[in-house]
C-alpha cells in the first residue's frame, strides 16, 4: 500500500485528477486512485441538498451499485450535526468527530444499518461547493477513526479535487475530448485562455475573444492576459506560473480568482503541461476559465429538473427567465397561458427557497453550464 506521501505518487494521482475536469468520464478510476492514496477503499463525490436532506448526486468509487443505491436511500438518516454546514470550510478536510460525539454516530441509524454493515466506523472529506441549500463533500470512507495522517492526506489533494470539480461543471463532456482540445474549447459558450509564462496567450476561444474586445471582464495587453484589478492580475500570473512549473504546488491559488468586475466573473487555472493539448502548439500552459455572469452558461434542464425536484415545465420556466424572457414571451412561446407560467413560478420559488425571481436568475446561473437552455 501506497505511504500516500512520495513525491512522484502525490505527482502523477493530482495529473489524474486535472485529466478528469477535462474528461469527466474518467472520474471513477481517478476516485479509486484516491481511495487508495487515501488507505482506504471508497472515495466519494456527493452533492447533499440541506433542504431535503438527501443526495442530489453521488459518484462513489469502491461500492457496488447497489451499495450506491443503499448509501443515498440512508442519507436522510445520517445525524443532523452532519447536515449543518457552518464548520465546513473550502478544501478543509472534516472528519465526523469534529461535528458531533462519534460514539453518538456509532449508535445513529445511519451507521448501525448502513455504515458499519459496510465496513465504515468514519468518513474524512473535504468540502468542494456550498450554497445556502447545498454543498458538495469529497468523501473518503473510512475503517478506522480519522486520524491526523488521515487529514494531512485529504488536505494535500483537497484543492486539486475542488479545482477539477468546479472546471468539470463547467464543460460539457460530450463535447470536451483531450485530443480535440481546440476545437473544444471554441464550442463552449465560456471564455477559455491558453497561457503560458508571465500570462502571454497562446490561444483564446471565441467566447474570450469576445470579452478582450469588450475589454471586460478580460483584456489583452501586450499579448498578456489581465483583468481590471492589478492585484487579480498578479494572483492570475502567479497561478499560471505555479501551474506550469510544478502543479503539485498550485493548491487553492487559481481557484475562483476575481476579476473586479461588477458582474462577479471569476477565474480558474488548470495546469496543461501533462495533459494532451491536442492541436494547441507553444511551451508549455495553462488553461484560464472565465466564468462570467455575462455570458449565458446555463445549466441543462434535467439537471435543473433533478437539482430541485422540478417538473420539465418548471425547469423549463426557470431557464426561459434566466435567459431574459418575460412571463408573456414564455407564455406565448410554449402556447401555454400566462397564468399557468405565473404559476410555475410560484412553485419554483417555493422549491428553490427563492424570494424574487431575480433570485432565480440568479442561481440559474450560479449553477452555469456552457450548453442548454431555453429553446
Amino acid at each position: 500500500m501506497t505511504t500516500g506521501l512520495d513525491p512522484a505518487t502525490l505527482s502523477a494521482l493530482i495529473a489524474r485528477i486535472y485529466d478528469s475536469a477535462l474528461d469527466p468520464d474518467s472520474w471513477p478510476e481517478t476516485l479509486n486512485a484516491i481511495a487508495e492514496f487515501r488507505e482506504s477503499r471508497v472515495m466519494a463525490l456527493v452533492v447533499f441538498d440541506t433542504v431535503e436532506r438527501t443526495m442530489r448526486a453521488n459518484l462513489a468509487a469502491g461500492l457496488t451499485t447497489y451499495g450506491v443505491r443503499e448509501m443515498e436511500k440512508y442519507s436522510p438518516l445520517m445525524p443532523a450535526p452532519l447536515w449543518d454546514t457552518s464548520k465546513m470550510q473550502l478544501d478543509q478536510p472534516i472528519s465526523v468527530n469534529e461535528v458531533m460525539n462519534i460514539s453518538e454516530f456509532h449508535q445513529s441509524r445511519f451507521c448501525c444499518e448502513w455504515a458499519l454493515p459496510n465496513g465504515f466506523v468514519d468518513a474524512s472529506a473535504t468540502c468542494v461547493m456550498k450554497t445556502p441549500s447545498r454543498f458538495a463533500m469529497a468523501t473518503c470512507l473510512l475503517p478506522r477513526v480519522a486520524t491526523p495522517r488521515d487529514r494531512l492526506l485529504g488536505a494535500l489533494l483537497a484543492p486539486h479535487i475542488r479545482r477539477a470539480v468546479t472546471i468539470s461543471d463547467l464543460l460539457d463532456s460530450r463535447r470536451i475530448r483531450m485530443n480535440r482540445l481546440q476545437s473544444a474549447l471554441d464550442a463552449l459558450n465560456i471564455g477559455v485562455v491558453i497561457a503560458a509564462e508571465g500570462g502571454n496567450v497562446l490561444h483564446a476561444n471565441a467566447e474570450a475573444e469576445a470579452m478582450a474586445s469588450r475589454r471586460k471582464p478580460i483584456q489583452f495587453s501586450n499579448g498578456r492576459i489581465q483583468v481590471r484589478s492589478p492585484a487579480a492580475t498578479s494572483m492570475l500570473h502567479g497561478a499560471i506560473g505555479r501551474a506550469l512549473r510544478e502543479e503539485t504546488s498550485l493548491g487553492a491559488s487559481g481557484i475562483g480568482v476575481p476579476t473586479g468586475e461588477d458582474g462577479g466573473a471569476v477565474l480558474h487555472v488548470l495546469p496543461l503541461e501533462r495533459r494532451d493539448r491536442g492541436r494547441l502548439r507553444g511551451p508549455a500552459a495553462a488553461a484560464v476559465f472565465i466564468a462570467s455572469s455575462e455570458s449565458r452558461a446555463l445549466i441543462p434542464q434535467q439537471a435543473l429538473a433533478d437539482a430541485f425536484s422540478l417538473t420539465a415545465a418548471e425547469a423549463k420556466v426557470m431557464l426561459c427567465l434566466a435567459e431574459g424572457k418575460t412571463l408573456a414571451e414564455i407564455a406565448q412561446a410554449g402556447g401555454i397561458a400566462i397564468n399557468t407560467v405565473r404559476t410555475h413560478l410560484v412553485r419554483l420559488l417555493a422549491k428553490t427557497g427563492s424570494r424574487r425571481q431575480a433570485d432565480l436568475v440568479r442561481l440559474v446561473h450560479r449553477l452555469g453550464m456552457p450548453f442548454g437552455g431555453c429553446d
